[in-house]
C-alpha cells in the first residue's frame, strides 16, 4: 500500500511540475534600474555595479519596481519613451528637483489624471505638468498625478 500511495505522490509533483508559470512570474526575467534603465537578469546582479545615473553619485542601481511596458511617460513632463534607459539619458526640465532626469510615471494610463494636491483634472500628463499648482505642500508649484 505505502508503494502504491509514493506512486500517486510522484504522479502529483511530476503534472505539477509540468504546469506553465503564471503570467506574474513570466515577467520576472528582467529587472530595470530605475536611473538608468539597465536591464538585468537577476536582482542580485544588478545589485552588484555602481549606477552612473545615480542621483546620489557612486551608488548602486536601484530596482524599478513598475512593470514592463510598451511605452514610459515622464510623471513631471510627460513625454513619451519606449524604454526606460532612453528615459533616464535626458534631462526634465519640469523636474520639480531642478536639472534631474526623468521619472516614469508608475500608475496606468487613465482618460484624465487628478493632481493629488489641488484636485484639478487634465486630459494628459503633459498638459498637467505644464499647469501650476499653488496647492503644493513641497512648493515646487507643479501639479502631480495622483495614482
Amino acid at each position: 500500500m505505502k508503494t502504491n500511495k509514493r506512486h500517486w505522490i510522484f504522479i502529483v509533483l511530476l503534472l505539477i511540475a509540468l504546469l506553465p508559470f503564471p503570467a506574474s512570474h513570466a515577467d520576472r526575467s528582467n529587472y530595470y534600474c530605475k536611473n538608468c534603465g539597465a536591464k538585468y537578469p537577476t536582482v542580485q546582479s544588478m545589485s552588484c555595479g555602481i549606477c552612473h545615473k545615480n542621483p546620489e553619485g557612486g551608488k548602486r542601481h536601484e530596482l524599478y519596481e513598475g512593470s514592463e511596458k510598451r511605452e514610459y511617460v515622464c510623471k513631471n513632463c510627460g513625454a513619451k519613451y519606449p524604454t526606460l534607459a532612453s528615459m533616464s539619458s535626458g534631462i526634465c526640465h519640469r523636474n520639480p528637483e531642478g536639472g534631474k532626469r526623468h521619472e516614469p510615471y508608475e500608475g496606468s494610463e487613465k482618460r484624465e489624471y487628478v493632481c493629488k494636491n489641488c484636485g484639478a483634472k487634465y486630459p494628459t500628463l503633459a498638459s498637467m505638468s505644464s499647469g501650476i499648482c499653488h496647492k503644493d505642500p513641497r512648493g515646487k508649484k507643479r501639479h502631480s498625478p495622483s495614482l
